[in-house]
């Protein structure tokens, strides 16, 4: 903290790459997303990053599960508002709307063109409350810097800087307001979805 120039009460902004939550070998993910093409992996490239989160090839998931019908009717209305992005997210709808049940494989592949590296970097202000002085073999200490989450509060978290994400990228958007009600409800319902006993499972 003395480094930082922080002390016990600050704020400090933190940026969290989703990349890296994922997976220690951050880099090597990104690249399978964002550089495949350049991997000369004869893969299938949705096949490629389930086999490296060790899931299997023909992993699907239950549509209804994560969003209703009446939802993704909403977002394709929305989505239809003329840029780059939303044409490239009207695809991702329209695969959605066809499919109660979905291959992991093929959504990723469908999705990753609309996305950026940029936007799996969310970013949340935390207060210090207080200073660990040692990492009790928590982390290594020669990693550096380390921080505790209430467990809790790491969907909520999540969720609220995922939205603020979607807010930054449609601010300037003509209809942004549209965007910004139709996330706010989305991001509820998510929540409410979410199940925290992994999260809670898995806590230090």
């Amino acid at each position: 903290m003395n480094l930082l120039n922080i002390t016990e009460g600050d704020s400090v902004e933190v940026d969290i790459d989703l990349f890296q939550l994922a997976s220690r070998d951050f880099v090597k993910f990104k690249r399978l997303a964002f550089d495949y093409h350049n991997l000369n992996i004869t893969t299938p490239q949705g096949e490629a990053i389930l086999d490296f989160m060790q899931l299997p090839r023909d992993v699907s998931f239950k549509l209804d599960a994560i969003l209703s019908k009446t939802m993704l009717q909403r977002l394709a209305t929305l989505f239809k508002k003329e840029t780059e992005l939303n044409k490239c997210m009207v695809r991702v709808v329209d695969f959605l709307e066809h499919k109660d049940v979905a291959k992991a494989a093929q959504f990723i592949e469908i999705i990753i063109p609309c996305l950026r590296p940029e936007m799996f970097v969310l970013t949340k202000k935390l207060k210090v409350v207080k200073e660990i002085k040692h990492s009790s073999g928590k982390w290594p200490e020669t990693m550096g810097n380390g921080f505790f989450v209430d467990s809790n509060y790491i969907i909520p978290y999540l969720v609220e800087m995922a939205k603020n994400k979607i807010f930054e990228t449609y601010n300037e958007h003509q209809h942004a307001q549209e965007y910004f009600d139709a996330t706010e409800d989305l991001t509820q319902l998510l929540s409410r979805r979410i199940n925290p006993h992994y999260i809670n499972h898995s806590a230090i």
